[in-house]
């Protein structure tokens, strides 16, 4: 590694608005279930995996929601794991599908979400 300089590969954020305005079922649902400090900061859709895997972990949350969440939660883990590979093993253009897959996971999350909060 150069002495002075970095090479710096992430995976950032990019909301026309902001995620609650993007995905406002899943965040009435973090709101509902007392996550809403995790997705108020406009993470990353790949670092909100992480917090789906709280809310699936938390003994506080219903198992009702836990049930419901669990299938989304059970791709985005996938996907996500596929996608740190392809991270660290600087496959850019796989990566990208991955990614657009985890939006697609998130996007039917906050569709069926409509029906959780009734």
């Amino acid at each position: 590694m150069s002495k002075y300089m970095q090479i710096d590969i992430r995976i950032i954020p990019f909301y026309k608005e902001n995620f609650a305005k993007t995905f406002p079922r899943i965040f009435a649902f973090f709101k509902e279930v007392g996550y809403e400090s995790y997705v108020s900061k406009d993470r990353s859709l790949y670092e909100l995996v992480d917090v789906l895997q709280d809310v699936v972990k938390d003994p506080a949350i219903s198992d009702n929601f836990r049930d419901k969440l669990g299938p989304f939660y059970q791709r985005a883990i996938e996907i996500k794991k596929e996608a740190r590979e392809m991270l660290l093993s600087r496959k850019l253009n796989e990566l990208d599908k991955l990614l657009y897959q985890l939006e697609d996971v998130f996007e039917d999350l906050n569709e069926e979400i409509a029906y959780w909060l009734r």
